[in-house]
């Protein structure tokens, strides 16, 4: 194991990028101070996300409420693996409009996850990098 016993670990930073949060304190506790690990779950993350988007896309404009349910339901488990508040939000208030049936706002809110995702990518990667991965 990989442990961060360094100042990154002791402070707390939480990062704004076009309004999307990452919270390297939390991350790095959820991934227990293991560089290796956050590196593998941040690889991982991204190799999936096109299907994620895709699975999502698809069911916002099917208009299948259960369908966005389930693929909403699935992305929020990834996503809330890296402490970033704003996207899992996203990805929630998509679940439940899957759940509810009320999809008179999932376009809208497919479009802020898509940007909140888009502005988590290169937050995750600069993670990787200043733990050493």
């Amino acid at each position: 194991m990989n442990s961060l016993n360094d100042q990154r670990l002791n402070r707390t930073i939480t990062e704004e990028q076009g309004g999307c949060r990452l919270n390297r304190e939390e991350l790095l506790k959820h991934m227990l101070g293991d560089a290796n690990l956050l590196a593998e779950m941040v690889q991982t993350f991204l190799s999936e996300l096109a299907t994620h988007i895709g699975n999502l896309e698809s069911a916002v404009n099917s208009g299948d409420a259960r369908k966005i349910y389930v693929a909403a339901h699935t992305f929020k488990g990834a996503v809330s693996n890296f402490a970033a508040p704003l996207a899992t939000e996203s990805v929630a208030r998509l679940e439940q409009m899957g759940r509810s049936g009320d999809l008179s706002s999932a376009a809208t809110e497919f479009a802020v996850l898509r940007q909140e995702i888009a502005h988590l990518k290169p937050l995750l990667v600069a993670a990787c990098e200043e733990a050493g991965q």
